[in-house]
């Protein structure tokens, strides 16, 4: 199957890859030209029902492509979680406890 046609056939039954796009063709236009662009790539995809995968594409002499997934939703989830937890722990540094106003902290960074 090619690459258009899995992608197509993603976007319609909402199952396989997940793509993020509201002009379906134009996204399968750039993601050829990066296809193309080397002759080894490496990315994250996510999927519709919300697992994550690390693929490698590697273009072969013979113009086949070598394909190599593996999953790393649990990844995804932990970076997704730590990124949150960064968010507060920013928000309690840059805000007074007591009265929730912002701290001197907060000042100098926006005076910055």
């Amino acid at each position: 199957m090619s690459f258009e046609r899995l992608v197509r056939i993603s976007a319609e039954s909402r199952n396989g890859l997940h793509v993020e796009s509201d002009d379906l063709d134009n996204w399968i236009v750039a993601a050829q030209n990066r296809r193309q662009s080397s002759d080894f790539r490496l990315f994250e995809v996510d999927k519709w029902d919300g697992r994550w995968f690390l693929l490698s594409e590697q273009s072969l002499p013979t113009k086949e492509l070598l394909v190599h997934a593996k999953e790393i939703t649990e990844q995804k989830t932990l970076e997704a979680k730590l990124l949150a937890i960064q968010d507060k722990l920013r928000e309690l540094a840059l805000t007074d406890e007591l009265t929730g106003v912002a701290n001197r902290r907060s000042f100098m960074d926006s005076a910055n």
